[in-house]
């Protein structure tokens, strides 16, 4: 897995612009990107923030990985 996607912070998960941005100290290409997202995308990523425990803002639980 990209180094950039183990380390997205929901910071970095812009739902109303639908868009991700991939940080330059994470990403192989070395500087800051923004991607579209998909509709789908931005409602699968709403449910997990809606389910997400407590305020983290990692998207995922490094004890369960």
């Amino acid at each position: 897995m990209r180094p950039a996607i183990r380390n997205l912070r929901w910071a970095d998960i812009d739902l109303e612009g639908e868009t991700v941005q991939w940080r330059a100290k994470y990403e192989e290409i070395g500087y800051e990107d923004r991607t579209a997202v998909t509709a789908e995308a931005v409602a699968a990523l709403d449910e997990a923030r809606r389910m997400s425990p407590g305020t983290a803002d990692a998207l995922r639980d490094p004890s369960k990985c």
